[in-house]
């Protein structure tokens, strides 16, 4: 299947229609001094061909993933994208055991269920960012980590203030009260856990060895944070942007029906259009020069890989979704390298029970008359506000 998609709607720097030939190349490498970063500063090198993207996120030594301040309100500045080797590969060590495929296989039972549960009580119509998306990847990245109920229904606000921190008018004001809220409860519940450990994340955090400097305290808080962010809000809006597909894509809903096993395949292509992070951020680490710019060391570079997906020189016919494209393994969606997410098997999974649950249950899924979809107020996350759907169950 080969239809094109609406448009993404993407941050200003990019003014192309998504939806006709992309004109990549005339997209040159160059810095940006207005460029605004998530944390508040300015300036940036912009690179877009995939190429040149693909090497910023893998090679490590060269553009360094320690870009954010990690004092006063930034707690983020601290966790395992942070760091770099070899601490970060002691950090991913501990932590990678609970997004294993044995520990997602594990829980996929648990994870049916809540999708469910969710979806059990609607009839005609359902709001998915709201009623359905954020509920089930709160529900599911929390119990991972260990963090009460109680605080699930503040992850949203929590969310949202980060990604549109440097953005919005308020924004860092807002984000550094998120930040603070979330660091008062991870250092609370890394306390607790130290004196009655758990079988959670937090638990292993909590008891590593704190002499190595890769376990410090606001290593682990920070870690959490960021995990319970990534996990929350990039998977959230990973399934908005699927089940907004399946009303934009004529026969999708009924191919998908009748072939559940290409499910992770639409997946794939829709994190390839519409990834959740459409850009991802490094520092150079020494002056060098790289796709014809001489870049100094300390420079911010932003690798925009929602533009490397659609790069016709590695996708034929990048703007069209098909279902029968034959390197979707090349998607950079959920980074390359040391820093590729931990949770992208977990995100998948989670997505995938979703859909096909939502297939199952739910026909002529539409987007309700009238709605106007509005785009996440952000600079590197892509998403969808709210998304009202109609359906015949």
């Amino acid at each position: 299947m080969e239809i094109a998609v609406s448009p993404v709607i993407l941050p200003s720097i990019i003014t192309a229609d998504m939806t006709t030939a992309f004109p990549i190349t005339a997209l040159v490498p160059h810095f940006d001094p207005d460029f605004k970063l998530m944390h508040g500063s300015s300036g940036a090198w912009q690179f877009y061909c995939y190429d040149q993207v693909q090497k910023i996120l893998f090679d490590a030594g060269s553009f360094s993933n320690n870009y954010m301040p990690s004092d006063g309100d930034q707690l983020l500045g601290s966790n395992i994208n942070q760091v770099d080797p070899p601490l970060h590969g002691r950090l991913r060590s501990l932590i990678s055991g609970f997004f294993s495929k044995a520990a997602i296989e594990a829980g996929e039972p648990w994870i049916h269920e809540v999708a469910g549960s969710l979806l059990s009580p609607k009839t005609t119509s359902m709001e998915v960012a709201s009623e359905f998306a954020f509920p089930l990847t709160t529900s599911v990245i929390c119990r991972i980590i260990g963090v009460p109920e109680d605080y699930h229904s503040k992850v949203n606000g929590w969310a949202k203030a980060i990604v549109s921190a440097g953005y919005s008018e308020g924004g860092l004001l807002n984000a550094a009260t998120a930040q603070k809220e979330m660091g008062q409860l991870f250092f609370a519940l890394l306390e607790a856990r130290t004196a009655a450990p758990q079988a959670d994340l937090l638990s292993a955090l909590a008891n590593a060895e704190q002499s190595d400097d890769a376990f410090t305290l606001p290593v682990k808080i920070g870690t959490c944070m960021t995990l319970l962010l990534a996990g929350f809000e990039t998977t959230a809006n990973l399934l908005v942007s699927c089940i907004h597909t399946l009303t934009e894509i004529q026969g999708l809903q009924e191919e998908l029906s009748a072939d559940p096993g290409m499910v992770p395949t639409a997946i794939l292509e829709t994190l390839r259009l519409k990834p959740s992070l459409v850009s991802m951020y490094r520092r150079a680490s020494s002056d060098m020069h790289f796709g014809g710019c001489h870049i100094r060391q300390g420079d911010m570079v932003n690798a925009w890989v929602c533009v490397a997906n659609r790069d016709p020189d590695v996708f034929t016919d990048p703007h069209r979704f098909a279902l029968d494209r034959p390197n979707l393994s090349k998607v950079l969606s959920f980074g390359y390298g040391i820093h590729h997410c931990i949770g992208a098997g977990l995100a998948k999974v989670q997505v995938r029970i979703a859909l096909e649950l939502l297939l199952a249950r739910f026909k002529s899924i539409k987007l309700r008359q009238g709605a106007v979809l509005m785009p996440l107020n952000s600079q590197i996350s892509y998403g969808l506000q709210a998304l009202p759907i109609t359906f015949n169950s």
